[in-house]
């Protein structure tokens, strides 16, 4: 079933605009209605066969949300970006991409009181896990799983780089227009929406290296809000999309019941080093730490781990010995190169293809 979208504007040629943008690039996904009569788009939503589920009305236009059925979405379509809500309403602003709209369309969709969660999930994939984590600080494991998702991307992958770290950025690596992030998402989850898959894809956003990613939480606290359950719910529902066939997790290393949850679900678990003294040393006891917990807990997590070196210089930096790790390779230092250079370079090399499937 398609998203169906009423439109209710007084510029014939902006209606027709939009209705062949929406029909071009989501065909199977939303059906547009258009209308330039407030009494003829209220009477086709409440009455007729239109049963739309968002209204989106010019600002010329003063609409009584009581008018609208229950299942009904609404915002108004405004001029300016600056415009957030009018007449206590939620505001779109209709001079965007219309990817942006788009996005805009299921967050509203996905938040309306009593929707059923209709849209079309893409296959019947199950995404693989790969997770990226450091025992040590400072090697650069943000970068090397920022680097493998471009790599993936590069292959024709569908990817998803999720940062969950506490204090991560994913805007250090991508970016790309819109207002979500991850903390709508952990909000959708916490709220137990039976649409989060569709606030799932309003909020996701893709680089133009055609990886996908989520923003950020815009309080570090949310990330620490998320618990095993939590956890659990957001890979289950991002692999059962059937969209995406890598989720690259940046995230911290630990034991904290959360961190184990993505452990648990994940294909190859990739520790960082530089090969310094004090990283083999704090490696060496992360791996005996592991050990132990997957006795206890009965799992089997280290024939899964990888081990890669980053900022590997032969002056300062030693591979750990009588490590049975398998070692992906080593990335030089770059001195004087800026973030995206680094990433870009590591992408570029093959220390990742062992991945491809």
């Amino acid at each position: 079933m398609k998203i169906r979208v009423a439109i209710l504007d007084e510029d014939q040629n902006f209606l027709g605009r939009i209705a062949n943008a929406f029909s071009s690039r989501y065909p199977e996904d939303i059906e547009v209605y258009t209308f330039r009569d407030k009494k003829k788009a209220l009477t086709a939503i409440q009455e007729g066969n239109t049963r739309a589920d968002l209204l989106l009305a010019g600002e010329g236009f003063e609409i009584d949300s009581k008018e609208l059925p229950k299942h009904c979405g609404f915002a108004y379509f405004v001029d300016t970006p600056q415009v957030e809500n009018l007449r206590g309403q939620k505001a779109i602003c209709k001079f965007q991409k219309a990817e942006l709209i788009y996005k805009e369309m299921l967050a509203l969709y996905a938040d309306a009181d009593e929707i059923a969660t209709k849209f079309l999930t893409h296959g019947d994939r199950e995404a693989v896990i790969l997770s990226f984590v450091s025992a040590s600080g400072g090697t650069g494991s943000s970068s090397t799983a920022a680097a493998c998702a471009k790599r993936l991307a590069r292959a024709n992958k569908k990817v998803l780089y999720l940062n969950l770290e506490q204090f991560g950025s994913s805007g250090d690596f991508f970016e790309a227009g819109g207002t979500f992030d991850l903390s709508d998402v952990i909000y959708a989850i916490k709220s137990h929406k039976s649409n989060l898959t569709v606030k799932l894809e309003s909020s996701v956003k893709h680089d133009i290296s055609g990886v996908f990613f989520f923003d950020s939480c815009r309080m570090a606290f949310d990330v620490m809000e998320i618990n095993p359950d939590d956890m659990n719910c957001l890979l289950e529902e991002l692999k059962a999309l059937g969209k995406y066939d890598y989720i690259v997790v940046d995230m911290d290393f630990g034991f904290q019941k959360r961190e184990v949850e993505v452990m648990k679900q994940a294909f190859r678990i990739v520790f960082v080093s530089d090969g310094t003294e004090i990283a083999n040393t704090k490696l060496k006891k992360g791996m005996d730490a592991l050990s132990v917990f997957e006795q206890q807990k009965e799992l089997k997590l280290l024939p899964r781990v990888n081990l890669l070196y980053n900022k590997f210089a032969s002056k300062t930096g030693q591979t750990l010995e009588d490590a049975e790790i398998k070692v992906l390779g080593g990335v030089p230092r770059l001195d004087g190169a800026d973030t995206a250079q680094v990433v870009n370079h590591i992408a570029g090399m093959s220390v990742f293809d062992s991945f491809l499937m």
